[in-house]
């Protein structure tokens, strides 16, 4: 269990809440922007690999004194054995020129039924780039902590459009587990307080497999 331990970690770093134009949600290269005061989220969605291995996230964050705070639960089963992971996520980001945001993320992880029960921490800087009001461009850095194990580094690159404000649309390019991933996705807006997401990410280069992302974001705002 230990390689699923090490992968539900090197996804933690995705409880970060989605504005309109972000990444977020299920995506593995976080935007630098963060819910404002009072405002909440609440996302949940369900992974599957080609090799068969299945997670369910739930989850939710909320904008608390200038910060973003976020916790998540994730039953994950693969190779046949199931455990269930959770997790928080700390996000500090502020805008420091017009357009240009910057942030760090850090997530610790833990388990419940397989020792350790600390799986270990992410850590990533973030960066967001807004040319224009329908276009975004993130890029993340940072390392993996791992509990027992060599740390691992992890970084990538996203790019989001949003041509509507029903739709927007992902590409983003990423190192994580030790693997490499193009994921391409997509973000239906069906009302200000729900939007459903679908993404394929394919692996380039690496152990992990590719895999189909179905999810759904509820805002409290």
């Amino acid at each position: 269990m230990k390689d699923c331990a090490r992968a539900v970690l090197l996804a933690a770093a995705a409880l970060a809440g989605a504005p309109l134009w972000a990444a977020g949600g299920h995506h593995a290269v976080d935007d630098a922007i963060i819910l404002g005061p009072g405002e909440c989220e609440i996302e949940s969605w369900i992974t599957r690999s080609d090799r068969g291995n299945q997670a369910l996230r739930l989850g939710g964050q909320c904008g608390v004194a200038g910060l973003e705070i976020g916790i998540a639960a994730e039953p994950v089963r693969e190779a046949g054995r199931t455990n269930t992971f959770y997790g928080a996520q700390l996000k500090l980001a502020r805008e420091f020129a017009p357009g240009w945001h910057a942030g760090l993320s850090v997530s610790p992880v833990g388990q419940t039924r397989e020792p350790p029960r600390y799986a270990g921490t992410g850590v990533s800087a973030l960066l967001t780039w807004m040319p224009m009001e329908a276009l975004a461009f993130h890029l993340n850095a940072g390392r993996d902590l791992l509990h027992g194990q060599a740390d691992q580094a992890r970084h990538g690159a996203a790019l989001d459009w949003t041509p509507v404000r029903a739709w927007s649309f992902t590409v983003e390019r990423y190192l994580l587990d030790a693997t490499h991933f193009v994921r391409a996705g997509a973000r239906w807006f069906a009302s200000e307080q729900w939007a459903f997401d679908l993404s394929r990410a394919q692996q380039l280069h690496g152990e992990r497999a590719s895999n189909w992302t179905l999810g759904l974001t509820v805002s409290l705002r």
